[in-house]
This record gives structure tokens, sequence and C-alpha cells, in this order.
């Protein structure tokens, strides 16, 4: 990683630091496309990673400099990576990132905390609305993600959609946590009142 310029590995720092600081390891992630009949690796552009409050936004035609980061990165299986259209990412990033095998998408992941499997193939609005969150639309145009530099506005419009990713997945983890915990005291109480 020696080419890569200080300023760059610094933030690739901060955001892997900003994980063991979480009550637990959960990154957003989406990948941006110019549009396109469909999503392939040709027409994606940027790889946004999204944890806390520190987001790390690469341009994958500069990927090959990010590559040993990326790869290392990605394959911590101590992270959970959320998203959705986890299969195209998991399809690109192989590309970038070598052998990723994916995250959670945010309706597979809702289907089984709630254990409702018709909710899978449901919308981002609907996921939200599970967990409390309001989701508010992005202002502006979506931005020509071949630039090479974006205005602060442009950023704020990337970065919306993995900022969602991880404050949906985050409150449907609370949800598998506070389960587990209930079930756990459930079982330490039955315990108790067995030996009594």
């Amino acid at each position: 990683m020696s080419q890569i310029p200080s300023s760059i590995l610094s933030k690739m720092d901060e955001l892997k630091s900003s994980l063991r600081t979480l009550p637990r390891p959960v990154v957003g992630m989406d990948i941006k496309y110019v549009p396109n009949h469909r999503p392939s690796h040709s027409s994606a552009k940027l790889l946004i990673l999204y944890a806390g409050t520190r987001c790390l936004i690469i341009q994958l035609c500069y990927s090959g400099k990010y590559a040993e980061f990326l790869n290392s990165f990605l394959a911590n299986e101590t992270i959970c990576f959320v998203g959705t259209g986890m299969r195209n990412m998991v399809n690109v990033l192989k590309l970038y990132a070598g052998n990723w095998l994916g995250g959670a998408g945010l309706g597979h992941l809702a289907a089984r905390i709630l254990k409702k499997p018709n909710i899978e193939r449901h919308g981002l609005q609907d996921l939200a609305g599970l967990v409390a969150v309001d989701i508010k639309q992005p202002i502006g145009q979506c931005p020509n993600w071949n630039a090479t530099v974006f205005s602060h506005e442009e950023i704020k419009y990337a970065v919306h959609d993995a900022h969602t990713y991880y404050v949906i997945g985050n409150k449907f983890l609370d949800m598998l946590y506070y389960k587990s915990l209930i079930i756990l005291v459930s079982c330490c109480l039955w315990v108790q009142l067995y030996i009594i």
C-alpha cells in the first residue's frame, strides 16, 4: 500500500478505527452505477462504505491502488456488511476485492429476524417502517458517477443510501440482540424456578 497517499491511508484507518468504538461492527455499503440497462461491473463507479459517523467513498476505477485495503477490510468476518442488491455487489467486488462472499441484504435480515419470509423482497421504505426509521429522500439530481470531483451536495446524495442501510441494519440487529437477551433472561428465570 506504499503508493497510496498518506491522507487516504489515514481515512481508511479512521473507518477501521471507528468500528472498534461502535457497539457492533456494522458497515452500510452501496455501489453507485452509471445509468445502464442493468448493473454490471463495467457500470459500477463508486463503492461507499459507511460506519458510525465515518464514510469512505472509493472510485472503483482506481481500486487497484486500494486492493490490499479492500481485500483485508471486506474479508474481516467480524464486520457485518449491510445493504441491498448484495448479489450484484458480490459480483462487482469480486473483480476488485478477490473472494468477498458478501454481506446481509436488509430484506433477508428483516425476514430472518422477524421470522416473516414474505418481507424479504420489501422495498427500503417498507423495511425502514418496520424499525421506525423515517427515510428522507436525497435532495437534488442524481450526480454523474463518472465524475472525479463531487460537490458537497453530490457527496451527501452519494452517501444517503449507505447511511440508510447502516441505520436500518443496526436497528434490525438491535432487535436480534434484544430477542436473544429476552430468551437468555427467560431461560435463567426458568432455571431458577426449576432449582427452587
